[in-house]
């Protein structure tokens, strides 16, 4: 375009010969100059007929989608079949120079418009895509303005055909010798209905193999499957549906998920001196927490017990208990028990040496609902009122409080004795409260005494893959030894890049129960690992990929858009090479430009107002 613009300055310079008078020279460059300024302002666009050698630009998309099956080799099938003219140019949010050898499809996006913008301007385009256009402006308009033909060639299938593992359900942290369920959502795309293979994998090694219905096309359905893990720590596990003809994608037929099994259930022993109302709740609601191995021996006449198992002559003191409950009952040799780490709760007038608190006679409780004084262990500001408590004394030094009668005398306290826990209670119809489901009194208050050494301290769980702008979460339980979620405390979680450049750290907060949870955003795509500790330890490593997955979003070839896109410009669509006659004009095409995009423009307007200024001063 600067020859064109070399002719009109060489022609300013003639004239300045030509014209005698230096007046009217100086008028003449004022005017060019004055023109030339207003069409950089506003930019009124110009329509230039060229003239030149026909040629073909083949326009490539390289994005992601375009990678999926064969479609990269099938453009590779095409390219030597084209005898015209050519330059190859591959696109994805920008078009650049390309040639048959250096093709990839790693362009996180599509923009075909943008291409057709920024290539240079042949006699024709050859468009080899997938039609998948998800950014940038509209190609049809532009097509429209630009009258050039676009010739295009649809690339992969245009009805997809795939199965893919949606989704899966599972408990995360389980006990030892359980069974546990997997269920599994499953959607298909294209298919008929018909028998699959699906695997159950444990480090390779086959633990399930099961044949299922596939489900109707463009339906989901649900598999079950099931896991028993035989010892403690984390177990992962592959699945994975065996591939069909023509599937696109067979990596979303797998997936890797990990369960942490705890060593054994809580053992929990209830020792009475007669059977009562709180015993017959307790073992109601203990009985819905599978995490809770509860047995009991209740005194029915000398010599008898009654035990889980049926009638016994003697209760069992031998078994290593987590925690035990004595209601009205001298245990033997208590002290030692609790000196090694087994937590007791002692209703009623009994082991008083041990006891944090100090019963005397019984007196009556008011009706108003007794006062939760440590809402993290029960969740609660207030339980239902007691008919009957023992009058309390006073509670014994290092004691803590956990629950009050309305006008604030101490009710259940704790207190550490040795490596154990004692929770004392001045109550003994404490049964009312299982009425209450939503306190789950019981369950809350074994775990607070429970100390359980042999766990590991945290528990960690994220996705595996994250999309780009996706919220990034963390979730983590953290086993302390009185199982008491502690709202000052929180868990440091350090997130290392691939390239060991960028490392962030973020806190995961208590939410109960042992609960933690935290959250990054914006983390741009990549392979990363994070490193999670708890009182400056680290106890669990893992890693994640965050990636761009808008292209592999929709992965149909929309030959309807590339049929559109060849009909505005006066081409013509096909599905093979060999259907495509392309005849190129030779002689005259059209150009589009304005002043403003021309350094030239600039230079001649300058040099213009300074032949001025020099006419001027002479």
């Amino acid at each position: 375009m600067s020859f064109y613009f070399i002719i009109v300055f060489l022609g300013i310079v003639a004239l300045t010969f030509l014209l005698k008078k230096e007046k009217n020279l100086t008028k003449l460059l004022r005017i060019c100059s004055f023109f030339l300024i207003l069409g950089c302002i506003f930019e009124p666009l110009f329509k230039l007929t060229l003239k030149g050698k026909p040629w073909l630009l083949v326009l490539i998309d390289t994005s992601k989608s375009m990678g999926v099956g064969e479609r990269l080799k099938k453009v590779d099938q095409i390219l030597p079949e084209i005898k015209l003219k050519k330059k190859i140019y591959g696109f994805d949010t920008h078009a650049y120079p390309a040639n048959k050898d250096s093709l990839t499809a790693n362009g996180k996006l599509t923009n075909i418009g943008n291409a057709l913008l920024q290539a240079l301007t042949p006699s024709a385009y050859l468009l080899l895509s997938d039609g998948i256009n998800n950014t940038g402006p509209d190609p049809i308009e532009i097509a429209r303005q630009k009258g050039i033909p676009i010739y295009t060639i649809g690339i992969g299938d245009s009805i997809l055909k795939d199965i893919r593992i949606s989704n899966l359900i599972y408990n995360k942290i389980v006990y030892t010798k359980d069974h546990i369920p997997i269920k599994l959502s499953l959607e298909n795309t294209g298919y008929k209905q018909q028998n699959i293979q699906i695997l159950l994998k444990e480090n390779g090694r086959i633990l399930q193999e099961k044949r299922a219905l596939l489900p109707k096309n463009g339906m989901q359905g649900e598999i079950e499957l099931s896991v028993t893990p035989r010892s403690a720590g984390t177990h992962f596990y592959e699945i994975n549906i065996s591939a069909l003809p023509g599937e696109i994608d067979e990596e979303n037929n797998k997936r890797e998920f990990g369960i942490f099994a705890l060593k054994s259930r809580i053992k929990v022993g209830w020792f009475g001196k007669s059977p009562n109302w709180n015993f017959k709740f307790t073992r109601l609601e203990v009985a819905q927490d599978h995490r809770i191995d509860f047995n009991w021996w209740i005194k029915i006449k000398e010599g008898k017990w009654l035990s889980r198992d049926g009638i016994t002559n003697s209760p069992d003191f031998h078994t290593p208990y987590d925690v035990i409950i004595l209601n009205n009952f001298e245990y033997p040799a208590i002290e030692k028990l609790v000196d090694k780490g087994t937590g007791v709760i002692l209703i009623g007038k009994v082991c008083k040496h041990i006891s944090p608190l100090i019963l005397d006679s019984g007196t009556k409780e008011n009706k108003y609902p007794i006062k939760v004084v440590d809402f993290d262990v029960f969740g609660r500001k207030e339980l239902p009122p007691l008919e009957e408590i023992h009058k309390v004394k006073g509670i014994k030094g290092a004691a803590r409080v956990l629950c009050a009668t309305s006008e604030g005398n101490p009710l259940i306290a704790k207190v550490q004795y040795g490596d154990g826990i004692v929770v004392g209670m001045a109550a003994e119809d404490i049964w009312k409260w299982s009425f209450k489901s939503e306190i789950k009194f019981w369950n809350k208050l074994i775990r607070l005494i429970t100390i359980r050494k042999e766990l590991s301290p945290l528990f960690m769980e994220t996705d595996q893959i994250y999309e780009t702008g996706e919220r990034v979460v963390f979730k983590a339980q953290a086993y302390t030894p009185d199982y008491k979620p502690d709202p000052n405390s929180k868990i440091t979680v350090k997130i290392i890049s691939e390239q060991k450049t960028d490392i962030k750290s973020i806190f995961l907060y208590s939410l109960g129960d042992g609960n933690y949870e935290g959250a990054i955003d914006f983390l741009p795509p990549g392979k990363y690992k994070y490193k999670a500790s708890m009182q400056e330890k680290t106890y669990v490593e893992g890693e994640f990929l965050v990636t761009s997955q808008v292209e592999l979003q929709e992965l149909a070839s929309d030959r309807n858009f590339l049929r559109a896109l060849s009909q505005v410009s006066g081409g013509r669509y096909v599905d093979n090479i060999k259907d495509l006659d392309i005849k190129l004009k030779p002689g005259k095409f059209k150009s589009h430009f304005n002043l403003s995009q021309y350094w030239f423009s600039i230079f001649l307007i300058i040099l213009l107002l300074c032949a001025e200024w020099f006419i001027l001063r002479r």
